[in-house]
């Protein structure tokens, strides 16, 4: 039987509550809601690593938490969902993120986010993290720019296939100075928001890939369109790859899933891409129907999901 694939995400951490709503309280008044609130640990690289996890990698995180109760619960959970917490580190006299989502079924969630104040990984942090010696290297654009470009310079020095999420993504992001990524992936409104298109239709996706493919050098382009599908550009050739047969309506939480099933079906598997976005396609749409934060889809029940009339 060969080696799990390795996988070292670099991204946030966070604990993420969730609050369902249907009528926000007007002012100074309140309101109530028939559906429970969720407590789970997320931010984007927490929830791409467990994800990976689930999915069969041998998912490790780079990433910092505070030396709160909050941070130490993060870390056993990532432990109790076989992630490696080697290098999630705590920051000395400082506190964990928070991250609440107000949720209505159809809309965008609202977020409030509480940044903490646990910070980023050192160079020497992210040094430490590379000698586990991972296959791919996800990282995340919501990290401090200087993170990320200090990331996505050891892996290109020791040739490791870069996958780059940049849904989100900060102020000081230069897209310029990264290095060749393998596969950038991001939302139809991150595509829209570095390029100013709007990848619509076929004809603005590709306009839209043809403009981030002259600030960062990759060599596949992946916007996910949540209930149309995903689009794919290889540099030459555009594809729409079609949605799966869903009931689900809210893609937004599943992100992260689709990243995850990309790298595993392309990295673990023969490396076609088209295929790859197909199966994220899938997980994205088995995730988005299980309404559920901490319960992350395996390879099976994405193939079994498959194989039940979704694709």
């Amino acid at each position: 039987m060969s080696a799990p694939l390795s996988v070292l995400t670099v991204g946030a951490a966070a604990m993420r509550l969730r609050l369902p709503y249907t009528l926000l309280p007007e002012e100074n008044g309140y309101a109530i809601t028939d559906t429970p609130p969720r407590i789970t640990y997320g931010g984007a690289g927490t929830e791409q690593a467990l994800a990976l996890s689930a999915l069969g990698a041998r998912s490790l995180l780079c990433c910092c938490v505070g030396d709160d109760n909050t941070g130490y619960q993060l870390r056993r959970y990532l432990e109790r969902c076989r992630v490696d917490i080697r290098f999630v580190y705590e920051t000395p006299n400082s506190a964990t993120s928070v991250m609440t989502s107000l949720v209505k079924s159809g809309e965008e969630p609202r977020v409030l986010l509480y940044s903490g104040n646990a910070g980023a990984p050192s160079s020497e942090q992210l040094q430490d993290a590379f000698l586990s010696l991972p296959d791919v290297v996800c990282l995340r654009g919501e990290m401090p720019f200087r993170t990320t470009l200090t990331a996505a310079a050891l892996a290109a020095r020791e040739q490791i296939p870069i996958f780059l999420d940049a849904s989100s993504i900060r102020g000081d992001f230069d897209a310029v100075a990264l290095p060749a990524l393998e596969v950038l992936s991001l939302s139809d409104t991150a595509a829209e928001a570095l390029t100013g298109i709007c990848p619509g239709g076929t004809d603005s996706c590709v306009k839209a890939a043809l403009a981030l493919s002259a600030k960062i050098k990759a060599k596949y382009y992946v916007f996910r369109l949540g209930a149309r599908g995903c689009f794919l550009y290889d540099g030459k050739i555009p594809y729409h790859i079609s949605p799966c047969r869903t009931k689900a309506t809210d893609f937004s939480f599943a992100g992260d899933v689709f990243a995850a099933a990309l790298v595993m079906a392309y990295a673990d598997g023969d490396q076609n891409i088209r295929s790859a976005c197909e199966y994220a396609n899938a997980a994205m749409a088995l995730y988005a129907e299980t309404a559920h934060p901490s319960i992350y889809p395996t390879h099976d029940e994405i193939q079994n999901y498959r194989l039940s009339g979704a694709v």
